[in-house]
């Protein structure tokens, strides 16, 4: 009998080996299992009962990866091998068992496991019915994965059964099953495999999103080096780190400079400045006021004014507050302060030639108005010869209505355009 054992387990092992290296799978967590099985079942010799065939069925529930809880029945149809209680009959043969198994390796596609139960064996003979022995059993087994939850699986159990021999005294057997099934896994949680970490960042590859990471460099908690403001330039590489969501930048991270006048593309507001050409903040060509009138050069008419002179808004150098009447070129006591300022500046000037020119608004002729523009800037003349000034320093020019500082269309603007402007020649 032993060595019909030996020879049944042998060949079950061997056919479990040939399915592993197969696929890899393993016994999962929390997984529901229903194995079908056929093996056989040896009886203790004071059974006198016939070693047969034995099929069977269990459902177990994997509390944990390792730790199964299991029930099985097994049936085995047997018969008498000599008389026991009066007649030689045929005897089916029930054995019921809760065990627990645990399981070693239990990630991997070989996975050998240990068990232990309770349970008990009931006899059905004919003409005498039912009779039940309790009993514990302890084994080992294996399961072989060769696909994603379905397993080759192989048992065998010691049962020791507490029973009454034929006299009715208490007895103890010992007896013997072995079983090859097909067990598959409902439900369940896949063990998640061993997390690696393939670029060496300290970041596992399950979590990392960047890994490829050069070895030593400082990555956050995504795998990545950080690129603080999200322009995709990391910020070891980032020479403007702060720039704004969703600026276009350059390979140093900084914002593009289209026309490379130090402002940044998505702050210029006059993107195509010349190469060299000084701008604001704003990017845009700075305009100077060369000559401090506080009028800029791209708008200022006489752009050599002494520092000092009063200037209309064209930035021409005129004398404050001397206005004229309609066609008159007397110069009224309320201009001499005005005529006093021009005598100072032209006294620290002393090397500047000067051009007094006369302006009128356009009420009258032409011809009228060309004379009393000139009356106009002999006037002036006059009063500075008469403070001093060499004559030979300034000359006078008339030009009428032909150069209005503002229309004439108001008498506001006619007022201001009987003027004298003055234009230094050297």
């Amino acid at each position: 009998m032993r060595l019909k054992k030996m020879i049944f387990l042998t060949g079950v092992i061997l056919m479990s080996f040939c399915f592993m290296g197969i696929a890899l799978a393993e016994n999962m967590d929390e997984g529901v299992t229903i194995t079908p099985s056929a093996g056989r079942m040896w009886f203790d010799s004071d059974y006198h009962l016939q070693d047969n065939t034995q099929i069977g069925i269990a459902i177990s529930n994997n509390i944990t990866k390792n730790w199964t809880l299991e029930g099985g029945l097994n049936f085995i149809n047997s018969s008498a091998t000599e008389t026991m209680f009066g007649a030689k009959e045929d005897t089916k043969v029930y054995f019921y068992h809760i065990d627990g198994l645990y399981h070693f390796l239990p990630e991997q596609q070989f996975v050998p496991f240990l068990a232990a139960g309770i349970g008990g064996l009931a006899f059905d003979r004919d003409d005498v019915g039912l009779d039940n022995d309790y009993a514990v059993n302890y084994g080992a087994g294996f399961k072989i994965f060769p696909v994603d939850r379905l397993a080759l699986r192989g048992d065998l159990r010691h049962v020791i059964s507490l029973g009454e021999d034929s006299s009715g005294d208490n007895e103890t057997y010992m007896s013997y099953i072995a079983s090859l099934g097909i067990a598959y896994q409902f439900g369940g949680v896949k063990a998640t495999p061993p997390d690696g970490d393939a670029d060496g960042d300290g970041v596992p590859d399950s979590r990392d999103k960047c890994p490829n990471t050069p070895a030593g460099a400082i990555v956050n908690s995504s795998g990545c080096v950080p690129d603080s403001d999200g322009d995709g330039v990391i910020d070891a590489l980032d020479k403007c780190p702060d720039t704004p969501n969703g600026i276009k930048v350059d390979a140093s991270g900084c914002p593009l400079d289209s026309d490379g006048d130090g402002v940044a593309d998505y702050l210029d507001k006059c993107p195509d400045t010349p190469m060299g050409t000084p701008v604001d903040a704003s990017g845009c060509p700075i305009i100077g006021d060369q000559d401090n009138d506080g009028v800029k050069d791209d708008v200022d008419q006489c752009p050599d004014t002494p520092v000092g002179a009063t200037v209309t808004v064209n930035g021409c150098w005129v004398v404050k507050d001397l206005l004229f009447d309609t066609a008159k070129s007397t110069i009224k006591p309320k201009s001499k302060a005005g005529l006093d300022a021009l005598v100072a500046i032209l006294q620290k000037n002393p090397n500047m030639m000067l051009e007094i020119q006369g302006h009128t608004d356009n009420v009258g002729s032409l011809k009228y108005n060309e004379g009393l523009s000139i009356s106009r800037a002999k006037a002036v003349y006059d009063y500075l010869v008469a403070e001093g000034i060499a004559a030979k320093r300034m000359k006078t020019a008339g030009y009428a209505f032909t150069k209005p500082a503002t229309s004439n269309d108001t008498p506001e603007g006619r007022s201001l355009n009987r003027r004298v402007e003055l234009h230094p020649t050297k």
